[in-house]
């Protein structure tokens, strides 16, 4: 008489069928020779708003953003009073310059949200400037001496914003010496021609 194997059949429980369920998300997002099952969506919230409750400081930056997005020719940044409704902000440092030598600091920041086969990836940034360098040169007037100053040093800031590093030519205005004529031109196109993901 021969006697065969004859395998118990058994129903997968809840734990198990998630563990597989994982595993095989897991092997799929590894593998790049299959498919692609995952959507990924970038969004830029650049929806400007600067700490600071003079009137006079969000009118200025209102006009920065609103140069900006002219100079460049498409609208990147956007501006509100409401500090709960923007993602990008920018802070007023009493001292700035004296306690670190700079007269600003900016960064991108990035958050990614992911789901099962989704992926969010969300980009805001952050800019700190010398509040007393700032108030100095506010109000002033579109062309002016004050005005520019100003404008050079958001600009720079919102590039690092932007994804940008430090160049290594005097003459652009990622360089990290504001000092000196800048070609204003050269990085309106390169943010015009810059990655999806910046």
């Amino acid at each position: 008489m021969t006697v065969g194997f004859a395998p118990k059949r058994t129903s997968l429980g809840r734990y198990n069928r998630f563990i597989l369920c994982i595993i095989g998300y897991l092997l799929v997002s590894l593998s790049s020779g299959c498919g692609d099952f995952t959507t990924q969506t970038i969004e830029h919230n650049y929806l400007v708003h600067v700490r600071a409750s003079e009137p006079a400081v969000h009118a200025q930056f209102e006009k920065l953003v609103t140069d900006f997005n002219q100079a460049v020719g498409q609208e990147i940044l956007s501006y509100s009073r409401n500090e709960t409704v923007a993602a990008s902000l920018v802070k007023l440092i009493p001292g700035l310059e004296s306690n670190t030598g700079k007269l600003g600091f900016g960064g991108r920041v990035v958050y990614t949200n992911t789901t099962a086969f989704k992926i969010k990836r969300s980009y805001s940034m952050q800019i700190e400037l010398d509040r007393n360098y700032v108030e100095k040169r506010i109000p002033s007037t579109i062309g002016s001496k004050s005005y520019n100053e100003v404008r050079l040093l958001f600009f720079h800031e919102v590039g690092h914003g932007l994804g940008f590093s430090h160049a290594a030519s005097p003459s652009d205005v990622m360089y990290a010496d504001l000092q000196g004529k800048k070609d204003f031109a050269r990085f309106f196109e390169q943010i015009r021609n810059r990655p999806a993901d910046q």
